[in-house]
């Protein structure tokens, strides 16, 4: 089997997380990130109990330079990221007129903006080695 390193952003629960137990039951080296360190440290533990690869790094995909930090991070640990998965997302749970401006921007900041950064930021790599999925 040809193992993939993959990171998958908005780890720390949810779809996330089982996303991340199921590359990492296929073989697959898994990176988990999030805001919250506690969370991630506990799904590594998980993987790396059943005797798998994980690594896991707060990134708070809000900010272009946490992503690229950790980008570059996971780059030094294990030579290339060959999949990103865009996972991190929220939203906001009230009426259209209920909803703030300032929620609006959250959702879209994390949602769209933060996705495109994590592309923007492991998309050169890939390209320049011709292999990788975002």
């Amino acid at each position: 089997m040809n193992q993939k390193v993959v990171w998958i952003t908005g780890a720390s629960t949810g779809i996330g997380k089982e996303i991340a137990n199921e590359f990492s039951k296929a073989g697959h080296i898994v990176v988990v990130s999030a805001r919250r360190k506690s969370r991630l440290v506990r799904i590594v533990s998980e993987i790396k109990y059943a005797d798998r690869e994980a690594a896991a790094f707060v990134c708070n995909i809000l900010s272009e330079r946490s992503i690229q930090i950790t980008s570059k991070r996971i780059r030094e640990k294990y030579g290339s990221i060959d999949l990103l998965i865009n996972n991190a997302g929220v939203t906001v749970f009230k009426s259209f007129m209920e909803t703030k401006t300032f929620d609006y921007d959250n959702v879209i900041d994390t949602n769209l903006r933060g996705a495109f950064l994590c592309m923007k930021s492991v998309l050169p790599q890939m390209i320049k080695k011709k292999r990788g999925t975002s």
